[in-house]
């Protein structure tokens, strides 16, 4: 039997298992053994009896999650016999929010918080400073600034649509206010440990241990250049797009098809999803420039970008401006496939 990769710590665990108390068919010993009997035979891991309910619930999901589609199968058996779909709901709500990716795990989370204990923390205005400087200008407020609300604030807040992670930046600026090398040291291991997780590279995970101000890296620029297929109409587009990191390191990207006027929201969140890494590197410091054919200098591109975030938006003639900032970046159109 295919062995799945679902992958749920302890404290999900126990959050499932106590969704799953909540339904009368698993309450019921009776019930829940009609239910196991049903249930077994779909899984590879036997399923003993415990007479604690709780340790026996465990169990349950325990075999359930080392087999491919195995809480499915639960979860359908459990539609199938309770009266009632409110427990079950509960349950696939929750599961939902387990399975939901997250920037670090429980188990991360309830380190840092550990490891803060022993912190001297800012007092709550300036841990509303290094929040506000965490997240971008159009997320909403947290109801207090104080640390606990604000780890599970941030915590459920997630990867934005760019992959940059408010929370571990977040933590990069609270890391500042260490004043003993000790704390300055488990922060900092916290953060390797949250980026490996991520899939940082080592050059990132560095840049954000870097002790030096926050506000070291050079800004980002994605270049968006949009000549036309057609010089007679205006209908589809041949885009190209560079990243620029620094004047010697520049990245190109080739897409492989023309774009309509209509596309370029989604393509200009694919774009900032592909630099995403880049842009945690630089702790999500981007702007963006158009560079435009003359007739569409007028039109509004910052619509196109509020769409998929907020970042400063520069307009340039494409005739103009790309000859102009070739010898700043060293650009070259990157190859068209």
């Amino acid at each position: 039997m295919n062995k799945a990769l679902l992958q749920i710590d302890k404290d999900d665990e126990k959050q499932l298992v106590k969704c799953l108390l909540e339904c009368p068919t698993i309450k019921n010993e009776e019930s829940r053994e009609r239910l196991l009997k049903e249930l077994q035979p779909s899984l590879s891991t036997p399923i003993g009896f415990n007479k604690s309910l709780m340790l026996h619930v465990h169990s349950i999901v325990n075999a359930c999650i080392k087999d491919n589609g195995g809480i499915e199968t639960l979860i359908k058996l459990l539609r199938y016999f309770e009266e009632d779909d409110t427990p079950v709901q509960a349950v696939e709500n929750k599961l939902k929010d387990i399975l939901t990716p997250k920037p670090i795990t429980n188990t991360q989370l309830k380190k840092l918080r550990s490891l803060l204990k022993s912190f001297s923390l800012p007092d709550d205005d300036k841990l509303k400073a290094i929040y506000e400087k965490s997240v971008h200008k159009n997320m909403s407020e947290p109801q207090n600034y104080q640390i606990s609300g604000l780890l599970n604030y941030l915590a459920k807040m997630g990867t934005s649509s760019t992959g940059y992670v408010p929370i571990l930046y977040f933590v990069v600026l609270l890391m500042q206010h260490a004043k003993n090398l000790k704390a300055k040291t488990d922060l900092k291991a916290w953060i390797r440990e949250v980026g490996e997780h991520l899939t940082l590279t080592e050059a990132q995970i560095d840049g954000l241990n870097d002790e030096s101000e926050p506000n070291r890296s050079l800004p980002l620029h994605l270049l968006i250049e949009l000549e036309p297929e057609d010089d007679e109409l205006d209908d589809n587009f041949i885009v190209y797009a560079w990243c620029v990191k620094s004047p010697k390191d520049i990245i190109n990207v080739s897409l492989d098809k023309t774009f309509t006027l209509d596309e370029m929201p989604k393509l200009i969140s694919k774009l900032l999803n592909y630099i995403k890494h880049d842009l945690i590197a630089a702790n999500n410091k981007l702007t963006i420039e158009f560079f435009l054919p003359l007739n569409l200098l007028k039109h509004p591109i910052d619509y196109w970008v509020t769409l998929v975030h907020s970042y400063p938006v520069e307009i340039r003639n494409r005739l103009r401006n790309v000859e102009n900032r070739i010898p700043v970046f060293n650009l070259e159109h990157p190859t068209q496939y």
